[in-house]
């Protein structure tokens, strides 16, 4: 086997082998110690005297009637014990010692059933332990085998160790089925090739070098083993580590624990638990580490089913991370009975499974603990709770894919306060959007300090989820459910207590649903609903279709230049590089932080190809990174998280090789963090065929191609990287391949200290040649940085293997314009021509010339020479010519007659370089930090530059940015926003007149993908950079425009439609084409399944056809299904809700002899419909394997073809609408068949998802009445409910919710309620049931739709012209239902209120003329009459998204003859936008009676709209909770609303408030509320003036009836006109005669309300034009007036008038104008002498701020009416 090593258990005996009585350890040859042995019979002592000591045996067994003991002088001492004959050892008998044995067997050690270990500490191992190791105290046990084969341990017996002591087990593959008992000590199982046992650190047990490369284990009878480490025993001590280290991949799995691990005992606490490895982890036993213990457990595919408990007094904690999938089956408990609960953590990078009956517990008494569950995918139907007697605990679901949870119950519920959920983000997303003080208390700032959340894509909880975070005798507490493109919300939150709790259901894009009936609030509590549009109305939910494509012959979607790349994940610097071949017809592009769904942030390169050089039809060929497999792409499995893999990219000229840069790459074995790498890759071909990785280049990789940069140079020995080097920081292949140049930004050169200054990361570039064009025997030929010269190879430093001598090195300071710098980083980016004799360097922390302008960076220019002739780079030396950048004199960047951009501080030139073949031609990328005149800034640039021959001189040419409009620039302002960076990677075509660069850090289209990245296609119309422009883009979110329509190869009578399905989310499609004659026509009518896939999370856009499933059809995507038979027709097709299983049923399918037909199980490996596999069948009479299932009562004709599958694809039902009855009694009445699979775990003890065992459980029917064997059967006929009767055809379709708890089934030729006869009409009817769980109990008839059927929760559609119903398909929750027939092509859409089936009505009608309201007329989207629309119907689970098939389409243009087509249908209601966000949406409909019973408990609800919000019914709340009306446009009020709280209704809301400017329509913002009531205890009413918003735009504020006890009206655009103020006579007031004009902006209708006004004028003093200000309030039915106010203030009018002088009262010329100083008045009498001697007296006179003028008017005083106060003193 290649590459493979052999793991063999070599014992040549099995267990009932005898073992000979009398066998005792033989041979003995004391190699160290003081030793003396002694034997009889059945037993030998061994007497140490030494603390050490080291025997080597040719035997060491003890039979089972003996015993050997260790008599040592202390617990410390230490015995080793060696076998060296070749021989096992078995251990059947006694081992007693008082201080530790080691037993060291290379060949294997076995412990029988009857075997005791008793001693202080025991290791046995299969690994070697050097003696100078064991006598130095380092226990590195390794392998020392020199053919690989590693022996095993197998241990059935006892081994007990003393109090602190430890029990090691090590070798290569452990089984252990007995019981280890190490109390108070340690317990170490460890496999691989090198193990280490730290007796005194923190991790006692680690495997240091584990297998790194596939292995087959072998037992004792050569049978292949799949496990490393099988636990099946009991094991209990302090602290238990359990370790593979494994590769993924070695085996099938690395750890098996069916036994129990126990780290605690009575009298202790504290213990641990550790398993370890990167293989797969199965517990079905109990891992127990109670009071305070720790269970971690880390490895690539983690199960657990049985008990893992760290729960007691002192709760512990348990961490599970893995890098794949983690199954949980059973319960895990950190509670606690009397503190605080504890924490368990468990993530996964690819997807967490808890299935049904799973428990996650950390309740406790004072309060509860800590739950965390983080995966990119979660699916829950289990429990976790974190309850506390006095507050309730944390549970946070963390995702950044999608988050499903089917049935779980989640509880934070506490006695005296609530706890907190969060399910997919933080409050608000953790957006800066409005809210308010309260919110910000009860959501964020009673919690404190919390983890940080990444936010999920999707969340989906269903109606069998209860989330409780009620408080019986407290505040209850908080839930937040947030995504940010979806949130689908119809499950039960309790959130009830003495206050109730806070409540926020959310997306940033898409509310589909929210089921309010559902969530319980107490009176205090908060609800925040974030959705664009809001409409409050009555009953069911709106609903509003539109036509989005057609599938078929010759439909054709218009196509783009763009290219959509639906798969980038936010944060995946797509773009980080990219390259393209000589001939651009190759690209390939990196993302360093990207990869597949359980390997993200490793890094990977996508690979496309063009149909020509001009860019034409890109296509993504595929993918190389860690987990991407079939087709063209290629699995790296080296790598790691965080490896960057991506980070630099160059091919050779024809794309046949690549060079891929990983600059996060910690060396082998880890053992130098971020050293960096550089990965190897040939293809066969032009077309990425046959892609290999066949070479690393980095720290102690060694093998047949790679290059270990730990051994380089002269002597093979010297190191010429280290830690943080970012060894791959860019790359650069010559044409042929045969010279490589590697950037390493992070390299400080020879020495990281020069003439005493720090030049840490100066970077270098490392020149690395090859002997062929395969990248064979690659070596380090020279170094270009600081301090690297030809040493000789008899320098110290050389000698001492501390650096490499290597010839044509190159040191950067033997140039002034090189001289290495702090941070210069050289080598950011390189560029070869063709035969790798020029080179471009770029140095981004350059400072220029005269070091003057920080990080404006800089290229550095080289040829290689030798003997005076310019040569390859492999053999020449580096040859410096000059450089461009800031004051530098090959070309001077701030010389703007010579370059006419000149570089800023922080532009980092040189960001990314690219030469074109010859290097006439050179391109530069840089940050671009800002153009005169923008504003925006880092949005990347790239220079062009012509050169001369060998680089002897460069013009600029010009520029690629924004705001550039040059002759030769191109302006992409349009395209470029701030901090892109476009740039990043650029290269040029052989030619240089195509150009390709990226943006790692742009967002994708309409920025939909925050540092998603993109790549933009440039083209000139010559090779001097003529004619720049901008051909397409690739990344998230671009694509094919009107991209819903698809051409399909169909043949005429192909059927095409005849089948429809989705997954849940509307991304998967399948679709049967009944009478396709398989693949080359080979099989007549046996029928085919089409694969589609659609832009996640797109509406349809950009369909994809990626395989057939049929007769002949090969192909990764495609499945060659030889069991089809010709003339059978497949005829119906189901798929799960993940899309990565399917069934399929083949109408005439004959098995035993009976044309039933047959339903075919299909698995992929992936949601993609990648390597689609057969696992079974289902019929008459199939009994091959397992998966196949019987079902004998079918007979024939019985049409067993109609199917669903619930979500998760454990439960199946299938329809067989001319099945005959229980006792065959009743012509084709029709039946439905309910069937299960397993949900536990295969023969491999993987959790089952693959249609494993398939069991009939129960029949929908007539007779059919529950049996012993069908215990979930349902009787339908006179017997039961009477519902069926001869021909009705039940079961022609069906459709199940996602949990299977609810089924609607056709009856295609029912005719109506209560019918006698049984062949009168034939219109059909859909009959649904509900059962109690997900496992079909409790099967229960609930309502019909059909004509006559009336009560309960029936509908009658007797009144529906033309009504029939063959076809039926339901939503994933049960609150829509689609009802098709193809004979009338009509498709009625009915809603629910609830999830329960109550309130049916129809909403919406699909069909041929339908014109009139709430109709669609298929004509429109070019469906005939004779199309037969529709055959079939499929919904998404939110029922927004339908698929019909119209098997007898005939293509566009008629085109064909019956073909088939599906026609594509989007419902545009039901979707929500958060509170102001900035992406797009569409709106949300509120059932007012859910709305009412909130307000009424007493919570408050917020309504936040971007654009409007529509009060459509009446609202009466009689409760205290506060209603809040927030929109970005219009708030609409058409019915009265009446509350006994308070009512906020803002309009026109602004950019402050985070308002999306791309989400507020067009449009005047107005509250309108001209024909509705309004009634509050306080009115707040605000019509703002939108900010800086594209569309703000003021309207008007529209009232007719107010009734409030306070209240305020605002506007920003109230004017006043026509106000007017009366001229008056002095009065010694300020009182003014108004008229208050007319104010705009503000309109009353009726008689009840109406303006009034008062004004003022400033001062009561004669005066002429004096300012008279008008204030206005809103009178009517208020308790006192509404102030109208305006932006600043209360809105005022300021005309003028004057006052006159009066003779009685006359005015006092000349007081001061403060108000409160201008009167005096008189404290004493003053009489007729007083003010005689006024004059001698005046200087004594305090009058408190007035003037001596105000005391003396016409030279007399006759009054003293405005006189407060005076003091006078008398002479």
């Amino acid at each position: 086997m290649k590459n493979a090593f052999i793991f063999l258990l070599s014992f040549l005996f099995l267990e009932t082998q005898f073992v000979y009585a009398t066998s005792l350890p033989s041979g003995e040859n004391i190699i160290s110690g003081d030793i003396s042995i002694s034997s009889s019979q059945n037993s030998m002592t061994i007497t140490q005297s030494s603390e050490q000591s080291i025997i080597e045996w040719t035997s060491f067994d003890i039979g089972a009637q003996n015993t050997v003991t260790f008599n040592q002088p202390s617990v410390n001492a230490s015995a080793l014990n060696r076998v060296v004959s070749g021989n096992p050892t078995t251990l059947a008998g006694a081992l007693n010692a008082n201080g530790k044995v080691f037993v060291v067997n290379e060949n294997g050690v076995y412990f029988t059933p009857t075997s005791t270990i008793n001693a202080h500490s025991f290791a046995a191992s299969t690994l070697a332990l050097s003696n100078d190791d064991f006598l130095n105290n380092r226990f590195l046990f390794k392998a020392d085998n020199v053919n690989n084969i590693f022996s095993s341990i197998i241990h059935k017996g006892s081994i007990t160790t003393l109090d602190g002591g430890f029990t090691a087990l090590l070798g290569g593959a452990i089984d252990s089925e007995g019981t280890i008992n190490a109390n108070l000590g340690k317990i170490g199982i460890g496999a691989g090739k090198e193990i280490t046992l730290d007796l005194s650190g923190d991790k006692f047990l680690q495997v240091s070098v584990p297998f790194s490369e596939a292995i087959t284990l072998l037992d004792q009878n050569a049978e292949e083993l799949n496990t490393i480490i099988n636990h099946a025993g009991t094991s209990t001590a302090n602290r238990i580590d359990i370790d593979v280290g494994a590769a993924k991949n070695v085996v099938q799995r690395a750890v098996n624990i069916p036994g129990n691990l126990v780290a605690t005992t009575a009298s202790q606490q504290n213990g641990v638990i550790t398993l370890g490895g990167a293989g797969d982890i199965v517990v079905a036993g109990n891992l127990t580490a109670k009071e305070n213990g720790k269970i971690n457990v880390e490895g690539n595919f983690l199960s657990f089913g049985g008990k893992v408990d760290v729960s007691g007094a002192n709760a512990g904690t348990i961490n599970f991370n893995s890098t794949g999938e983690i199954s949980l089956g059973g319960t895990l408990n950190a509670s606690s009975s009397t503190n605080a609960g504890g924490k368990i953590d468990i993530q996964s990078d690819y997807k967490i499974i808890q299935s049904h009956g799973s428990e996650i517990n950390t309740s406790g008494h004072t309060k509860g603990g800590n739950i965390l569950v983080s995966a990119p995918n979660i699916m829950s139907s289990g429990s976790m709770s974190s309850k506390g007697t006095q507050q309730g605990g944390f549970i946070d679901i963390e995702s950044e894919g999608y988050i499903r949870l089917l049935s779980t119950d989640i509880n934070v519920a506490g006695n005296t306060h609530g706890g907190l959920v969060r399910i997919g983000g933080e409050f608000q997303g953790n957006n800066n959007l409005t809210r308010t003080t309260q919110q910000q208390d009860v959501f964020i700032d009673r919690w404190g300090e919390r983890r940080s959340l990444v936010n999920a894509k999707t969340i989906l909880i269903s109606d069998g989820s209860n989330i409780d975070i009620s408080s019986s005798n407290g505040d209850a507490g908080t839930a937040i459910i947030w995504s940010d493109q979806e949130t689908t919300m119809l499950g039960n939150i309790d959130a009830t207590g003495i206050t109730g709790g806070s409540v926020e259901i959310s997306s940033k894009d898409t509310l589909r649903h929210v089921g309010l009936s559902n969530v319980n609030i107490s009176e205090g509590g908060q609800l925040l609903l974030d959705p664009k549009n809001i409409t409050v109305g009555t009953g069911v939910t709106s609903q509003n279709w539109i036509h989005k494509g057609l599938i078929g012959k010759d439909y054709a979607v218009v196509s783009s230049t763009n290219v959509g790349e639906p798969k980038l994940t936010r944060g995946g610097n797509f773009g980080s590089d990219i390259a393209i071949s000589d001939d651009a017809t190759l690209m390939a592009v990196g993302a360093r932080e990207g990869g597949a769904q359980n390997n993200t942030k490793t890094g990977v390169v996508y690979l496309y190809q063009f149909d020509d050089g001009n860019f034409t039809n890109a296509t993504l060929i595929g993918r190389i990174g860690k987990g991407y497999t079939g087709g063209k792409n290629v699995d790296n499995s080296y790598l790691q998280k965080n490896d960057k893999f991506g980070r630099s990219l160059s091919f050779n000229s024809t794309g046949t090789r690549l060079a891929v840069g990983a600059t996060g790459d910690d060396a082998a074995n880890d053992g130098s963090l971020e050293t960096g790498a550089v990965y190897l890759i040939t293809f066969d071909d032009t077309s990425y065929s046959g892609g290999e990785i066949v070479g690393r280049i980095g720290g102690g990789y060694t093998g047949s191609k790679n290059v270990n940069l730990f051994r380089q140079g002269v002597t093979k020995k010297g190191v010429t990287v280290k830690s943080y080097d970012l060894f791959g920081s860019s790359v650069a292949l010559d044409g042929d391949a045969n010279v490589l140049a590697v950037g390493l930004r992070g390299d400080d050169g020879f020495k990281q200290y020069n003439n005493n200054y720090d030049i840490s990361k100066a970077g270098g570039v490392f020149i690395i040649a090859f002997d062929d064009t395969d990248f064979s025997n690659g070596e380090v030929v020279s170094r270009i940085g600081n301090g690297y010269q030809n040493l000789s190879s008899n320098s110290n430093c050389a000698k001492t293997n501390k650096c490499a001598a290597i010839a044509n090195d190159f040191d950067t300071n033997s140039h002034t314009d090189l001289t290495p710098k702090k941070d210069d980083e050289l080598g950011s980016a390189v560029s070869f021509n063709h035969d790798g004799s020029l080179l471009a360097i770029g140095s981004t922390g350059d400072n220029g010339k005269n070091n003057n302008k920080n990080n404006s960076g800089a290229v550095r220019l080289f040829k290689f020479m030798d003997s005076g002739s310019v040569v390859s780079a492999a053999t020449g030396t580096p040859t410096y010519i000059g450089s461009i950048g800031q004051d530098y004199d090959y070309l001077d960047t701030s010389d703007s007659s010579v370059h006419a951009v000149t570089l800023s501080n922080g532009d980092r030139f040189g960001n990314s370089v690219a030469f074109d073949k010859d290097a006439d031609r050179l391109a530069v990328g840089y940050w671009d930090q800002s153009v005169s005149g923008e504003s925006k800034v880092r949005t990347g640039a790239v220079n062009l530059y012509t050169l001369t021959d060998n680089l002897a001189s460069a013009t600029y040419i010009g520029t690629i940015g924004n705001g550039y409009s040059g002759s030769k620039d191109l302006d992409l302002g349009s395209s470029l926003n701030n901090g892109d960076k476009f740039g990043e990677g650029i290269d040029l075509n052989e030619t240089g007149n195509r150009l390709v660069m990226s943006g790692m850090m742009a967002d994708g289209n309409n920025n939909s993908k925050s540092n998603s990245g993109e790549v933009m296609l440039i083209k000139f119309n010559d090779n001097d950079f003529t004619g720049g422009s901008l051909y397409g883009k690739v990344g998230y979110g671009y694509g094919s425009t009107g991209g819903s329509s698809l051409d399909i190869d169909l043949d005429d009578d192909d059927r095409f439609g005849q089948g429809t399905a989705l997954d849940s989310d509307g991304n998967r499609m399948a679709i049967v084409a009944a009478r396709v004659d398989g693949a080359g026509n080979n099989s007549s009518d046996s029928g085919a399944v089409f694969l589609f896939t659609f832009d996640d999370d797109s509406a349809f856009q950009n369909p994809t056809h990626v395989g057939t499933i049929g007769k002949g059809y090969t192909g990764t995507y495609s499945l060659d299904l030889d069991d089809l038979t010709s003339g059978d027709y497949i005829w119906r097709t189901a798929l799960d809700g993940d899309g990565d299983r399917l069934v399929l049923s083949q109408l005439d399918a004959t098995s035993g002899g009976v044309d039933s037909g047959s339903v075919f199980t299909i698995k992929f490996d992936d949601t993609n419909f990648t390597n689609p596999t057969h696992v079974g069948t289902i019929g008459h009479s199939y009994n091959s394997s397992s998966y196949d299932l019987s079902i004998g009562t079918l007979g024939s004709g019985d049409s067993f073809t109609s199917l669903s599958l619930t979500d998760d694809g454990s439960r199946l039902a299938v329809g067989a609408m001319k099945d005959d009855g229980a006792n065959g009694g009743h012509s084709n009445a029709g039946a439905v068949y309910l069937i299960t699979f397993d949900q536990t775990t295969n023969s491999d003890g993987n959790p089952s998802t693959d249609f494993n065992n398939p069991t009939h459980v129960g029949t929908i029917g007539i007779d059919y009445a529950p049996t012993n064997t069908l215990t979930k059967s349902l009787d339908l006929g006179d017997n039961g409910l009477d519902i069926l009767s001869n021909n009705d055809q039940f079961g022609n379709s069906l459709g199940l919710t996602a949990d299977g708890k609810i089924l609607a089934v056709s009856s295609t030729k029912d005719d109506g309620y209560n019918t006698t006869n049984d062949t009168n009409d034939d219109y059909g009817a859909v009959h649904l049931f509900t059962f109690s769980d997900s496992n079909f109990t409790g099967a229960t008839y609930a309502a019909s739709i059909g004509n006559n059927y009336t009560g309960g929760k029936n509908y009658d559609t007797s009144g529906i012209s033309g009504w029939g119903a063959a076809q039926v398909a339901v939503d994933g929750d049960g609150n829509r239902i689609a009802i098709g027939d193809f004979a009338e092509d009509d498709i009625y859409l009915f809603g629910f209120e609830d999830t329960s089936l109550t309130g049916a009505s129809l909403q919406y009608t699909i069909g041929f003329g339908k014109t009139g309201t709430n109709e669609l007329d298929t004509s429109t989207a070019t469906l005939a009459d004779a199309d037969t629309f529709p055959n079939y119907i499929a919904l998404d689970d939110t029922g927004t998204l339908m698929v019909a098939g119209s098997a007898k389409g005939d293509g566009a243009s008629d085109a064909g003859d019956n073909t088939g087509d599906i026609s594509l249908w989007s419902d545009t209601i039901i979707r929500g936008n958060t509170s102001y966000t900035d992406y797009a949406s569409d709106d949300i409909v509120i059932n007012k009676t859910e709305l009412e019973e909130f307000l009424n408990n007493g919570v408050d609800v917020t309504l936040q709209a971007n654009t409007d919000i529509t009060i459509s019914s009446a609202i009466t709340v009689t409760g205290t909770g506060s209603l809040n009306l927030h929109a970005g446009r219009d708030v609409n009020i058409n019915s009265n609303i009446n509350t006994a709280s308070n009512l906020e209704i803002i309009a026109s809301d602004s950019n402050d408030n985070s308002v999306s400017d791309s989400d507020r329509d067009a449009g005047a913002g107005d509250v309108v509320a001209s024909s509705a009531s309004l009634t509050a205890e306080d009115l707040n009413i605000q019509l703002l003036d939108g900010g800086t918003l594209t569309n703000a735009s003021m309207g008007n504020i529209d009232l007719s009836t107010v009734t409030a006890t306070t209240g305020s009206l605002m506007s920003a655009n109230f004017t006043v006109s026509g106000a007017s103020a009366n001229d008056k006579t002095y009065d010694g007031t300020t009182t003014a005669t108004t008229s208050g004009g007319t104010i705009s902006g503000l309109n009353l209708t009726g008689s009840d309300l109406s303006i009034s006004s008062s004004g003022s004028f400033a001062d009561a003093d004669v005066g002429n034009d004096k300012d008279v200000t008008i204030n206005y309030e809103l009178s009517g039915f208020t308790s006192s007036p509404i102030t109208i106010n305006e932006n600043s203030g209360a809105l005022e009018a300021i005309p003028t008038a004057n006052i006159l002088a009066g003779a009685s009262t006359p005015p006092l010329p000349g007081v001061a104008p403060d108000e409160e100083k201008e009167k005096i008045v008189v404290r004493e009498k003053i009489n007729k002498d007083v003010f005689d001697d006024v004059s001698r007296i005046i200087s004594f006179i305090s009058v408190d701020g007035a003037s001596n003028a105000a005391l003396i008017q016409n030279e007399f005083i006759t009054s003293f009416p405005q006189v407060d106060a005076i003091s006078i003193q008398r002479l």
